[in-house]
């Protein structure tokens, strides 16, 4: 049915194109904040969306996110017969890939345009935890995720560039026993939309 309605609005004479370049800043929730409380501010991403109509734009997201957090005198259990304690130095660098579509809300010639939107895809999650030298954990994982988002593009009347601003929540069933178990983060993206 998705493939449908790509066809037909790809055949649409006056659709148009939407790309959008992201700074990303994300807070790490659930059992994630427990492994990097902090809020992160080394993130980006692009946001492509063909135009079906005015209203309704479908693509793709592609993104990246750092995260890091040097934890002291913190001790983190093994399994039942083995503990570590000293200072942790403890990494997420997490790449997303998601097939995606926003509904604009109004007149696209609006100053202030909200729109909403839905992803799903998978995300590319490598964590780290070392003490020293020693490495603790490293995996690399390719979990399924979901990713809602609201936002407001704002544009100068006549102009085809627009500043972008929104919210998401990206959720994974990510798990990594005994630290992690549904990898989730709510970020905050500012960036530039062109169409």
């Amino acid at each position: 049915m998705l493939l449908t309605i790509i066809t037909m609005g790809l055949s649409t004479v006056n659709a148009q194109s939407i790309f959008t370049l992201n700074y990303d800043m994300n807070l790490p929730v659930g059992s994630v904040g427990d492994y990097i409380s902090s809020y992160q501010f080394r993130g980006m991403s692009g946001q492509y969306r063909y135009l079906l109509t005015d209203n309704l734009g479908v693509g793709f997201d592609l993104g990246y996110n750092a995260w890091y957090q040097k934890k002291e005198n913190t001790t983190y259990i093994i399994d039942d017969e083995t503990a570590i304690t000293g200072t942790f130095y403890n990494y997420n660098r997490n790449w997303t890939m998601h097939a995606a579509a926003d509904y604009y809300f109004g007149d696209p010639n609006k100053k202030v345009r909200p729109y909403a939107g839905l992803a799903l895809g998978v995300n590319s999650i490598d964590l780290e935890s070392y003490i020293i030298d020693y490495v603790i954990y490293a995996t690399n994982k390719w979990p399924f995720s979901v990713s809602p988002q609201v936002g407001l593009l704002f544009t100068q009347p006549g102009s085809r560039v627009s500043a972008n601003a929104s919210v998401y929540f990206n959720y994974t069933t990510y798990d990594y026993d005994p630290i992690i178990s549904d990898l989730s983060y709510v970020g905050f993206r500012v960036g530039i939309t062109w169409r």
